[in-house]
């Protein structure tokens, strides 16, 4: 429907964000530009869910369009500084194994891992056997992303908290699954609005706060996704305030 934004490159960190919107004339799509450009550097789309870590981005790229992207974020193993794709080392269990590539100056297929090396320790892991893990825990969340059962927040704090010790909190499989924790925080039978208590505001509250910082990166200026986390943002932060304030009249 519209070829010319079709002809964008791709990236998974995008300098542009698109919209559609209804004239006169039938539907159009608008191209704005979601940070400073400089001139004669050139504009970037994306087609992937910028909200999961680079192995994923790269397989679902290559399976769906048939792509090999090689963007500043994909090359990057600190996923422009959010460290998205680190995991817990296994030997000083700081959150700072990182993936090094052996191909990312090439073009072709996925990129390839090396090995993952500790930041902090200096230790090396093999590829094969966080891939193993990465892959294992990658088919965890998809199918908790596509469940429809009645308990899905309790399912999705459970997975947040048993897996964040492998992956830490700021993995990219862990952001995507808060990301769609919010919106249950407040509209789950048994977490209704009628029905939270001040801690759970709380948690919505820092749910949206670690997502924020992410989208701050990947993507500045008004964006649809940014908007919906601080619509979430608003109410909890209101709440947190009243029942505070209440608190404060009892002692006075």
């Amino acid at each position: 429907m519209f070829p010319l934004t079709a002809l964008l490159n791709q990236s998974c960190a995008p300098n542009i964000q698109r919209n559609t919107i209804e004239t006169d004339q039938g539907i159009k799509m608008i191209v704005r530009a979601s940070k400073k450009i400089p001139k004669g550097e050139e504009i970037f789309n994306t087609y992937i869910d910028i909200l999961q870590p680079t192995f994923v981005r790269q397989r679902l790229l290559l399976q769906t369009k048939l792509m090999s992207c090689r963007c500043t974020r994909c090359i990057d193993p600190t996923d422009l500084g959010l460290q998205g794709n680190t995991i817990i080392c296994p030997f000083c269990q700081e959150p700072a194994c990182q993936p090094l590539y052996a191909n990312a100056s090439t073009f072709q297929g996925e990129l390839e891992i090396k090995l993952w090396q500790c930041q902090k320790c200096g230790k090396n892991i093999p590829s094969e056997k966080v891939t193993k893990v990465l892959d294992w825990l990658y088919s965890k969340q998809d199918k908790l992303l596509k469940s429809k059962s009645n308990d899905k927040l309790q399912k999705f704090e459970k997975f947040l908290s048993e897996y964040g010790k492998k992956l830490g909190v700021k993995n990219m499989l862990m952001i995507r699954v808060m990301y769609n924790l919010v919106g249950l925080y407040g509209r789950q039978p048994g977490f209704t609005q009628q029905e939270m208590k001040e801690a759970d505001w709380r948690r919505k509250i820092q749910l949206c706060e670690e997502i924020l910082n992410v989208l701050k990166v990947l993507e500045p200026g008004m964006t649809a996704r940014k908007g919906r986390i601080l619509f979430e943002m608003y109410l909890p932060i209101a709440m947190v305030a009243q029942l505070m304030e209440g608190r404060k009249n009892k002692v006075e």
